[in-house]
């Protein structure tokens, strides 16, 4: 009696996860495919920008650190 009841409450829970995927997941899967171009395009102008920005930082930093360390080794050795 009670593998009975929990194989019906499996099949409907089935039931509701299938038509769940078939109202809200496809058609947003759709939709993301549609405009995936479009959000491709942001997404790589604007990684592209942040790993630009990041670069010319990092390599300021480097650039300002060795020039510090070449200096103050310059001084102490004159």
């Amino acid at each position: 009696m009670n593998f009975s009841v929990n194989k019906i409450k499996e099949q409907k829970l089935g039931k509701v996860l299938t038509i769940l995927t078939k109202t809200i997941f496809f058609p947003l899967t759709f939709d993301l495919k549609m405009s995936f171009h479009t959000f491709d395009i942001f997404f790589t102008s604007f990684f592209i920008d942040k790993i630009a920005k990041n670069f010319f930082v990092f390599s300021w930093m480097t650039i300002n650190i060795f020039t510090k360390t070449f200096l103050s080794l310059h001084h102490s050795y004159r």
